[in-house]
């Protein structure tokens, strides 16, 4: 029978281990990752959603302005993902044809948010899907 010397389980423990962390080591650096990445793709969802709440807000109050709209939606994204480009849209679905452009108090107004740009991220690009917000207009027509 022999004998393993002391110092010789020692460096196979010592093996052992490392093999372990090896292992361990690359799902949980994955994990992280996939943990970090997904509160950006939160975030960015959230801020477009509510961009499109505060621009409804505004086109509620002030019509088509278009540049009161623009200028909402911009300071609402302007802590989150500011350098990137956005597109919006201002509808008022009640809006009959051959009617003028002008919304009564109660008529809806929709306004949709969306990146015209993805999001970078390390390997891949992202871009959130775009966001509706539907408010009524609170002021006759004459904005």
């Amino acid at each position: 029978m022999s004998r393993i010397s002391p110092a010789r389980r020692r460096g196979r423990l010592r093996g052992q281990a490392l093999v372990e962390f090896a292992l361990v080591l690359f799902p949980a650096v994955l994990l992280m990752w996939g943990i970090v990445h997904g509160y950006f793709v939160f975030r960015a969802y959230t801020a477009l959603g509510e961009a499109a709440e505060v621009g409804a807000e505004t086109a509620a109050v002030f019509g088509q302005d278009c540049r009161q709209v623009e200028e909402a939606i911009a300071s609402s994204l302007r802590g989150d993902f500011v350098a990137l480009h956005f597109s919006y849209t201002v509808e008022f679905p009640d809006w009959q044809d051959g009617e003028p452009p002008c919304a009564h108090v109660g008529d809806r107004v929709v306004v949709r948010v969306g990146y015209t740009e993805p999001l970078r991220f390390i390997f891949w690009d992202i871009t959130p899907a775009p966001q509706s917000a539907l408010r009524f207009a609170e002021r006759d027509c004459g904005w």
